[in-house]
């Protein structure tokens, strides 16, 4: 039987990130150098990178162009507008 491996999270204090995470939820494409394209959601960001579900895998190092949809996340900020029809 074959023993889970498990994750080492390291407290606040000792992360080595340069830049504080933020979790969004951010929906939008990208593209690997290849010029190939799939969707994706983010789930965190920060200055220095995103964190980000997505089908296809690039290689270490390679530059990928991201498209996200940041109208999504400034409707769910602002509040509802309404209009009301004239006779």
């Amino acid at each position: 039987m074959a023993l889970a491996q498990r994750k080492s999270v390291l407290p606040a204090a000792e992360e080595r990130r340069r830049y504080q995470r933020v979790k969004v939820h951010l929906l939008g494409r990208y593209m690997l150098p290849d010029r190939r394209e799939f969707p994706c959601q983010v789930i965190n960001m920060s200055p220095g990178g995103i964190a980000m579900l997505a089908p296809g895998i690039g290689n270490v190092g390679d530059r990928v162009v991201a498209y996200l949809d940041t109208s999504a996340a400034s409707r769910a900020r602002s509040p509802a507008s309404s209009t009301t029809a004239s006779p």
